[in-house]
């Protein structure tokens, strides 16, 4: 038995090896990417010479996909073009495009189903939706681009969906032109160092608990941060601009409770923050800590007479109008301590530092409440 050992590492080698060599051959000598997985030993690393390949892949095993020499992997227009149902691989410095158009297959330039696996470098274009993962967790998407189809922004698909996934990490990616980054019924996911434009929610979250977003940049979307049923989550350093229109909103919130907004820019939005019925639950309170709220159209908007929210530190600066209550009643419910900035000459004639109680527009929550 010990004289088999070595033979069946050196054979593991040789496997890896014949893999790597393909990058000096020609596509077509090469064949197909799918034959070259299929006959791959588990850890091996495949680098296919430069070319495009039509057809749809299925990675059920921890190997290495290095498309670093030029490879697009095109999925004609039909289904998902790559599926990956392994634990422990990695899909590297290749273009995945051309998905199906079907959003009731959830048609995808790339599925993830399995477990830490690593996404890296990868450019995915013209797909329905982008990154599609399926009960995935602990797997790291970094530096990837990623975008849609060219239609109408209702009926593109989500550039990132998590569904039912947990503990990934989402960093370095450029995410664009899609219609949603999606993150569902998901939870201890870090998204960070990201930047997504011009879609619809930047970043979605509903029935997603214990997530962190810290320091991307999410702009020119309808909806910078939505937060739905979703509670615990932090979303710090991040730069939430220019969410216009009628539903613009740089933070909103539904039934979101335990939430920490800390040291972000929220400037140039319709609403900076919007809050409807939140914290949910009486006993988790949302903190808004440090941001600097800027050049919105309303700064704070409160659907209703709510309490339950701490805002401490915020700078709110030439807002439109400072702070909103669509319902009936004021907000004075709430907690204001230590905020500071200035008001625009458009805003309502209520002046920082009085004991006015907030209308429906209004400047001044409190008269402790603002440097």
């Amino acid at each position: 038995m010990r004289a088999i050992a070595p033979l069946a590492r050196a054979s593991r080698l040789i496997a890896s090896a014949v893999f790597l060599v393909l990058a000096s051959q020609g596509a077509g000598s090469a064949g197909s990417l799918q034959d070259m997985i299929d006959k791959a030993a588990e850890g091996a690393t495949i680098a296919p010479p430069a070319g495009v390949y039509e057809e749809h892949l299925v990675i059920a095993k921890s190997i290495v996909l290095d498309g670093s020499a030029g490879v697009i992997i095109d999925g004609g227009g039909k289904g998902t073009v790559v599926e990956l149902s392994a634990d422990g691989a990695t899909i590297k410095s290749l273009t995945i495009r051309n998905s199906g158009r079907l959003h009731n297959a959830l048609d995808a330039g790339l599925r993830v189903k399995g477990d830490f696996n690593v996404v890296k470098d990868v450019t995915i274009e013209n797909s329905l939706f982008g990154l599609d993962m399926h009960q995935a967790d602990n797997n790291i998407i970094r530096r990837n681009i990623i975008g849609s189809k060219d239609m109408p922004l209702e009926l593109r698909g989500d550039s990132v969906r998590l569904w039912y996934s947990h503990a990934n990490t989402l960093e370095e990616n450029t995410i664009h032109d899609a219609r949603d980054f999606v993150v569902w019924y998901s939870g201890k996911n870090v998204i960070r160092d990201n930047v997504v434009s011009n879609g619809r929610y930047g970043v979605h979250f509903m029935y997603a608990h214990e997530n962190t977003m810290t320091n991307n940049t999410v702009q020119d979307c309808v909806i910078g941060v939505f937060l739905m049923y979703s509670n615990d989550i932090v979303v710090r350093g991040n730069k939430l601009l220019r969410s216009w229109g009628a539903s613009g909103m740089g933070v909103g919130f539904k039934e979101a409770s335990g939430v920490v907004i800390a040291d972000n820019d929220i400037i140039g939005n319709a609403s900076g923050i919007y809050i409807d019925i939140s914290p949910y639950d009486p006993d988790a309170i949302n903190r808004f800590e440090n941001n600097r709220i800027a050049y919105n159209g309303i700064g704070v908007e409160f659907h209703t007479d709510w309490q339950g929210n701490v805002f401490t530190g915020n700078g709110f600066m030439s807002n439109f109008t400072q702070i909103a209550v669509r319902g009936a009643g004021t907000a004075l419910r709430e907690s204001w301590e230590g905020n500071f900035g200035t008001i625009s000459p458009a805003s309502t004639a209520t002046k920082m530092g009085k004991a006015t109680a907030p209308t429906k527009s209004t400047t001044t929550p409190t008269a402790s409440g603002w440097k």
